[in-house]
């Protein structure tokens, strides 16, 4: 079931529903053993997973590192310090990364253009999503 919710939404969102049944989230052969979603997750600090959680369903909205840190409950300077702390990632790296698995999966549907990546991703250009996309070959 988590695999057929993998297939119509993405990643994430099956994630965030084996997560919440505490089921053990399975890959088919094809996928990559780590992704993002995973993968920055094995810490314990409620404030940063908060904050992850926010930039993965808001990643198309514009946002601050000052919203970001209102949402950790922390200064600017100490979220940035403690992010980089819990994660092994500036928030900045942790962004490009889930932007990057957002687009491999959106490359995914032949009818997605750079245009609706772009906007999906909260990038503001063809261009840009092209330079990202360059990076993962």
């Amino acid at each position: 079931m988590l695999h057929l919710l993998e297939q119509l939404t993405d990643g994430y969102f099956a994630w965030r529903v084996a997560r919440e049944l505490v089921v053990y989230n399975r890959r088919n052969g094809a996928e990559e053993q780590v992704n993002p979603y995973f993968q920055y997750r094995n810490h314990i600090h409620s404030g940063i997973h908060k904050v992850q959680d926010f930039i993965i369903s808001n990643l198309a909205s514009a946002f601050t590192l000052t919203d970001l840190a209102e949402i950790a409950h922390m200064s600017e300077r100490n979220f940035t310090r403690v992010f980089k702390k819990e994660i092994g990632l500036t928030v900045n790296q942790f962004i490009h990364a889930i932007r990057l698995e957002k687009l491999k999966t959106l490359m995914l549907n032949p009818a997605t253009n750079k245009a609706q990546m772009a906007a999906a991703v909260g990038l503001g250009s063809e261009r840009q999503v092209g330079r990202l996309l360059k990076g993962l070959g």
